[in-house]
């Protein structure tokens, strides 16, 4: 699904007396094929947010890039031509439209994304409510650990454990082999990316090492196992974790009754 491109260029502020504006627009036209592009004296002003409403109503547009002051500089004004829908009624529908990322399905270009974006989340939310229920099951004393391999919660646990893992490695492997999104990357990307696979892979091998009765090496690498599901849950709300809530809340306020 290709993305109907609006570029707004503010000249206020000194900016078009300090950039050339009209190349900006050649190059969001020629370079990024944008079918939208305008230039406004006063961009944050009430005609210039009027402006971007009224593309996005039309449906000429549906991304928005704004080039204009800084981020610290009139965000309140600028947000207001973004979405202004309820977001409580639409909420059920943009949680099922993202968690079964029907859009990256529809992309064509973001195609390879699909299946590493689908599988780590479902893999992770599934783990999440397996430690859940064993946790409460233990407290309580309907469960012992550790389960038998044998166990169905077990056998589930353990087919979420390799649903992440693949997700992980798709994610991976898409970012090396794509030179443009190896360059892109930065540390926080390959942050999240290692800490998400690293707590995976040291899951898996401290179970493995469990059952082969290496304690020595398995508490060693179960020791790390924890310390990197702590780094992963600190970082959590500033890491693309952050996304799913963010995303959701910004589909739902988006979607036409």
């Amino acid at each position: 699904m290709s993305k109907k491109l609006g570029v707004y260029i503010c000249g206020g502020c000194s900016i078009g007396a300090s950039i050339d504006t009209e190349k900006l627009v050649k190059v969001a036209t020629r370079d990024y094929k944008a079918p939208v592009c305008q230039i406004h004296p006063f961009l944050c002003g009430p005609e210039g947010v009027e402006m971007i409403r009224r593309d996005l109503a039309s449906q000429a547009v549906d991304t928005v890039v704004v080039a204009a002051c800084s981020p610290r500089m009139k965000t309140a004004a600028l947000r207001a031509s973004g979405a202004a829908g309820s977001v409580l009624p639409n909420l059920v529908p943009a949680l099922v439209l993202i968690l079964a990322h029907k859009r990256f399905g529809q992309c064509s270009r973001e195609k390879s994304r699909y299946w590493g974006h689908l599988l780590t989340p479902w893999g992770l939310a599934s783990l999440a409510i397996m430690g859940t229920v064993v946790g409460i099951g233990s407290m309580f004393g309907l469960l012992r650990t550790p389960l038998e391999m044998s166990n169905p919660l077990k056998i589930f646990a353990s087919f979420a454990a390799a649903v992440i893992l693949l997700g992980c490695l798709l994610l991976l492997l898409d970012r090396l082999r794509d030179p443009v999104k190896r360059a892109a990357s930065t540390y926080f990307d390959w942050l999240f990316l290692l800490t998400l696979f690293g707590v995976v892979v040291t899951g898996i091998l401290s179970q493995f090492l469990r059952l082969a009765q290496v304690a020595a090496v398995m508490c060693t690498v179960y020791f790390v196992h924890l310390v990197l599901i702590v780094v992963l849950l600190l970082y959590a709300p500033y890491s693309r974790f952050a996304h799913l809530a963010y995303r959701t809340l910004a589909v739902a306020a988006g979607r036409k009754p």
